[in-house]
């Protein structure tokens, strides 16, 4: 795992004072980190000039320290590269300024903002623009001129670079260079649409030297303890016994089972509500249809296409007298359960039982309804867009719940998935757009119900489904694409964490 930090630059002011770093070193080595990136991705290699036609590289560079980055750089690299600066201001930061200053003095091409217009339209797919014109520390509204300066670059066929973060998250990078350290602000569902692929630079120092105390991680395919079967004289038996409530909606239901089943439980059973309409469809003959809870069950799913009318209180009702006299309760809560008037009941008793595993996987929307249920206040402007993308609101709503329920595990999720454990966040930021499809949840689930039931903690099959759902959504020929569907997901989990063995 990475680990994130929220005050990335009070972070990087400590590491300077312990260390006695002058500010000019860290922006040197910052800068030689980014040349280096550019240089590779051009073909270019260190000790070699460019010959014939250069490649371009168009610099867009503001007042701050941002901007001081973005100068170092084209110096670094203007022998090798054709380098193009637009300055949208004269730097008010000292650092930026000397950078500036000496740009000026080894007479690199600076352009105007007609120029500047000029070249994001003719630039090539081969060529590049570095976005250096707001750094991490940018609060507020862009103005109307520079949110005109980015849209031009984002309209160019440039491979585009992000110094740090995208600027003000207008910037639309194809990669986003960080300096330093992770910084929270770039896991938000916003920044993840616009900082493309984040890639960490470092700035001349032990990596070690930034790894303070922080509680927050960015997941990673090496943090996956996946259900490999190694052991050649097992049964069935040994893999757990996972059942998932069939209700008003069973295809959710059938496909949550059958993603249990596919990710390594043992048995995977339906439980039929008596008002269900699951004889209407096609269920997999691998799955068990039950009209109880089966004796054996180790984990129970309930929520996915549960409904809110009677198959949800029968349901309720079932699963309380299970949790009552089961020593080892597992349950995963989706969907249509967080709007059910009984789940507070059955948090309470989980919550009381020391050796209970509990995931609950809401959406923003259902996560709101869950703290109403439980009458836990929310900040008024919860579900509005600004605030479900502000990670700190987030968190800080995850912190409540976690305190009232702190054996419980919360899968937060989005296109930047967060889990909250025991006080700690986990960050999957690696499923793509191809997950926005009904269904996809259901095999979230699925997965995690599996893992319970096969005896994970409640931490570790949250990391390990949230990360194999992800993965599975990237692998193969469907990344990217708009024909994922549930049973391919299911499929692709074959085809996951294969080096990890």
């Amino acid at each position: 795992m990475q680990k994130i930090f929220k005050s990335p630059a009070q972070l990087e002011k400590d590491v300077k004072q312990k260390y006695s770093i002058p500010d000019f070193l860290m922006m040197e080595n910052a800068a030689s980190g980014i040349a280096d990136f550019i240089l590779k991705k051009s073909g270019i290699t260190e000790n070699q000039s460019a010959t014939g036609s250069q490649p371009e590289v168009l610099f867009i560079c503001g007042k701050g320290n941002n901007g001081g980055d973005g100068y170092a750089v084209a110096r670094k690299i203007c022998d090798k590269m054709n380098v193009k600066i637009f300055c949208t201001s004269i730097p008010t930061a000292k650092e930026a300024l000397y950078q500036h200053d000496l740009c000026k003095q080894l007479e690199l091409t600076f352009i105007s903002k007609d120029e500047y217009f000029t070249e994001c339209r003719n630039l090539q797919p081969h060529d590049f623009i570095i976005d250096c014109l707001f750094g991490i520390g940018f609060h507020g509204t862009i103005n109307a001129d520079d949110k005109k300066i980015l849209q031009a670059a984002n309209d160019s066929r440039a491979v585009k670079i992000a110094c740090d973060i995208p600027s003000a998250l207008e910037f639309n990078a194809d990669y986003t260079l960080t300096m330093g350290s992770n910084k929270l602000s770039l896991y938000s569902d916003k920044a993840r649409n616009a900082s493309g692929k984040i890639i960490l630079i470092n700035l001349g120092i032990p990596q070690k030297s930034f790894e303070q105390q922080t509680d927050i991680f960015l997941i990673q395919n090496e943090d996956m303890k996946l259900p490999f079967r190694k052991d050649r004289s097992v049964h069935k038996g040994a893999f757990g016994f996972a059942s998932v409530f069939a209700g008003e909606k069973p295809g959710a239901g059938i496909i949550a089972a059958t993603s249990a089943l596919h990710f390594g439980a043992g048995y995977s059973c339906l439980i039929r509500m008596p008002e269900s309409n699951l004889e209407q469809f096609q269920v997999p003959p691998e799955l068990m249809i039950d009209s109880v809870i089966p004796p054996k069950t180790t984990c129970i799913l309930t929520g996915s296409g549960l409904g809110t009318g009677t198959p949800a209180k029968n349901a309720a009702s079932l699963l309380k007298k299970w949790i009552a006299t089961e020593k080892k309760p597992c349950c995963v809560f989706d969907a249509d359960i967080f709007y059910n008037e009984a789940l507070p009941d059955l948090l309470e008793m989980l919550n009381k039982n020391p050796e209970a595993q509990t995931i609950l996987t809401p959406h923003p929307k259902e996560f709101v309804s869950l703290m109403n249920l439980l009458s836990i206040p929310l900040r008024q402007d919860f579900l509005t867009t600004d605030s479900i993308d502000n990670t700190e609101a987030k968190m800080e709503a995850a912190k409540i719940f976690m305190q009232k329920f702190p054996n419980a595990v919360l899968i937060m999720k989005s296109s930047v998935t967060y889990i909250a454990a025991q006080g700690t966040f986990y960050i999957c930021a690696d499923g793509n757009q191809s997950l926005a499809k009904a269904g996809s949840g259901d095999v979230l689930a699925g997965l995690a119900c599996s893992l319970l039931a096969q005896g994970y903690t409640a931490k570790d099959a949250a990391i390990t489904a949230v990360q194999a759902h992800a993965s599975a959504s990237t692998v193969r020929e469907y990344k990217d694409s708009y024909a994922l569907t549930p049973q391919t997901l299911i499929e692709n989990l074959a085809y996951i964490g294969t080096e990890l063995k």
